[in-house]
């Protein structure tokens, strides 16, 4: 197509002006430009708007419209302005004629240019101006947003209503905005592309999950009130969950969505004032996706646990620091609960002497390897109490199965573990209860049940049946649901970061929810999640001595060596030897040692593939003929029995090698006392991990 012919006032440069362009400045595209295509570009223009468009960007690097122009223009008008001004010569008429023609066809590309330029000025208004609204909506929907939680908290299903309402409002709007085709086109451009896309991408992202997260969410939450949970009579009231779990797999679709959105999205590669804007929704969505789809698959399991679909009986056992064992304590006292649709109530109690009457001494009802028993005095299968002594939970829950089943003829659906110390922690949000006119409270119940008692009760089954009633009394105030459930999972969550709390189930999917909450008690047999160390005590003398204990360990390692030292300390802190004889260490004096110096077994497990390491004391504390090893689940014991006398404190490290494919984190399971254990890995541990 032949470019049209400019006519008129456009064909004819000003009288006042420098013909064919001479002379006219570098940075000046006004004056090489005819008159009325230098105002029809001021029409078209929105100089102020396209500059906020770029400004956006934070870049003295980004160049304006009008330097474009202005290059083109000195190109054209400089190229044919640079013979016109030497007159008239006799043999160039022709040439002349080439050169007007080639100026007509310079303003005639030009014309087209810049009406180009004017069309992508106008869009970029245009684009500038649904920027800011989808902007205003979505601040407007954080605002909302962010109201959200107190309303909760309040329970004021009226006003979350009107929220939710206007939140889906802003992001119906904003949503709309986005979807524009100005948005594909810029999500496109070079360098400002990635940043348009990550907004149109998380405010699709938001919209997907007001649309169809939010109503059922703020349902499910509204549902899961505490005022909601409690069950007339006692017990939690399972609808607000059966609820939950009917909606989760909806919630749970929606963040799935939402993720793929963003995922894409990389934060640090933006500009701050996008990454500002869109951050907290992209961090929202990453992190609640994963637990919504984590609640999805918990909670169809979890219902079951709670007697939704029938009558469930657990063992509840609670083992005593006073007398320490590898998982805590002596499991002197027990309990059988049943849950029946959400109900709680105490169908049997037990203690070590109610098996002693049942004719249970000395009969083995488990199968035992005979690797493990090598690592373990000989009457561990033979009594309860001993049941403990493996840091296998379990095996412990196990031996508890088969007794329970031997002496009750009844099956149980699972095995629950705490000490006194889980006992006070719940307590603290219950509040306290009354035992015998003793009034416990989260302050005073450890001493109580593992110091007091026995001044009180100097014989052993009166003292294991005061705490069977303790435990009773705890176990029935939470059995009344009258309770935070938020605080009691806290409470829980405590127990176990302190390895206090383990569960046992013998169906696959209960018992691998254990394992997700990190309180099943098994030993690692790999280094595929990480790299475990194992110390743990067992109590020798036969007393009730380590309420007085108090233990420390330190994990300290040579990275030219590879290998790891594992040391604890051991603290007999008996005030005196005024205590009444069941309290006392019975065996010590087998030994040479007075009944208030502690004997302890100390057992090393050494990490899966590694090794296991000879113990390092100092030769007065130990007792050589009590030294055992062995193997159990695949790990390598070394085992060492240690007098501690009142007042003193003693050590014992073990040093292995570790494998070559230890994987990062490098832990240690250790026996919870009575008081906290501070433990302590060395920061160059974490070069010999991977």
């Amino acid at each position: 197509m032949q470019p049209e012919q400019p006519s008129g006032d456009a064909a004819q440069p000003d009288a006042d002006a420098p013909a064919d362009g001479a002379g006219v400045p570098a940075d000046d595209t006004r004056a090489a430009m005819p008159r009325r295509v230098a105002d029809q570009t001021d029409a078209m223009v929105d100089r102020e708007a396209l500059a906020q468009l770029f400004a956006a960007a934070d870049s003295g690097d980004v160049p304006a419209s009008g330097g474009s122009t202005a290059g083109g223009v000195r190109s054209s008008s400089g190229g044919s302005g640079s013979g016109h001004g030497q007159g008239h010569h006799r043999h160039h008429r022709r040439r002349k004629n080439r050169k007007r023609r080639a100026l007509i066809w310079s303003l005639s590309i030009l014309g087209v240019l810049i009406v180009i330029i004017g069309v992508g000025a106008v869009l970029g208004v245009t684009f500038v101006k649904q920027a800011t609204s989808a902007r205003d909506d979505l601040m407007a929907a954080k605002t909302q947003i962010a109201a959200v939680p107190a309303l909760l908290e309040k329970g004021d299903v009226a006003r979350l209503d009107q929220a939710a309402a206007q939140i889906k409002t802003h992001t119906d709007a904003a949503y709309k905005t986005v979807q524009g085709p100005l948005w594909d086109i810029a999500a496109k451009v070079p360098w400002v592309g990635k940043n348009v896309a990550a907004v149109q991408n998380t405010t699709v992202a938001a919209h997907i999950l007001v649309d169809d997260a939010l109503p059922q969410g703020i349902k499910v939450i509204t549902g899961l009130q505490a005022k909601n949970l409690k069950l007339k009579g006692g017990g939690i009231n399972l609808k607000p969950f059966e609820a939950a779990n009917k909606a989760l797999p909806g919630i749970a679709d929606a963040f799935h969505r939402a993720s793929a959105k963003v995922s894409g999205i990389e934060l640090d590669g933006l500009l701050s004032p996008i990454r500002d804007a869109i951050g907290g929704m992209v961090s929202v969505i990453d992190e609640n996706t994963p637990t919504v789809e984590n609640a999805q698959r918990v909670l169809p399991v979890v219902l079951p646990m709670l007697g939704s679909d029938g009558a469930r009986h657990y063992l509840l056992v609670f083992q005593n620091n006073a007398e320490i064992r590898a998982t805590g304590g002596n499991p002197a006292s027990s309990a059988e609960v049943k849950v029946d649709h959400g109900k709680v109530t105490l169908v049997d109690q037990a203690s070590s002497e109610t098996f002693y009457q049942a004719g249970t001494v000395r009969h083995t009802y488990t199968k035992l390897p005979k690797n493990m028993l090598k690592i373990y005095p000989q009457d561990t299968p033979w009594y309860s109490q001993n049941y403990s002594r493996t840091p296998n939970f379990p095996t412990t829950a196990k031996m508890f199965r088969d007794l329970w089943k031997a002496t009750t003829d009844r099956p149980l659906d699972g095995v629950i573990s705490v000490d006194p110390v889980v006992l006070s922690h719940l307590l603290k949000v219950t509040g306290p209860v009354s035992v015998d006119g003793d009034r416990l409270t989260a302050a005073n119940v450890v001493k109580t049940v593992l110091s007091d008692a026995y001044a009180r009760f100097p014989r052993g089954p009166d003292s294991d049946a005061y705490f069977a009633k303790v435990a009773s009394a705890v176990f029935t105030k939470i059995a009344a649901g009258d309770w935070d459930p938020t605080a009691m999972i806290d409470a829980f969550v405590q127990s176990a970061k302190e390895q206090r709390v383990y569960l046992w189930f013998p169906k696959k999917t209960e018992q691998a929810l254990a394992v997700q909450w990190n309180v099943d008690g098994q030993l690692p047999q790999n280094n595929t999640a990480g790299t475990q160390v194992g110390i743990f005590l067992n109590d020798y003398a036969v007393g009730k001595q380590e309420y007085w204990l108090s233990t420390k360990i330190d994990l300290t390692c040579n990275v030219s060596k590879r290998t790891v030292t594992t040391k604890i300390s051991m603290k007999n802190r008996m005030p005196s030897s005024d205590f009444v004889d069941y309290v006392l260490g019975l065996r010590s004096p087998r030994f040479g040692r007075a009944r208030t110096t502690m004997l302890l077994d100390v057992l090393y497990f050494a990490p899966p593939g590694a090794k296991a390491a000879p113990a390092k004391a100092a030769a007065s504390s130990l007792i050589p003929s009590l030294a055992r090893s062995g193997q159990e689940d695949g790990r390598n014991v070394t085992s060492v029995t240690v007098a501690v006398p009142k007042g003193q404190t003693e050590t014992v490290s073990y040093t292995t090698a570790l494998p070559e494919r230890a994987t990062a984190p490098l832990s240690v399971r250790y026996s919870p006392t009575a008081t906290t254990t501070p433990v302590s890995i060395a920061e160059n541990c974490a070069q010999l991990v991977h």
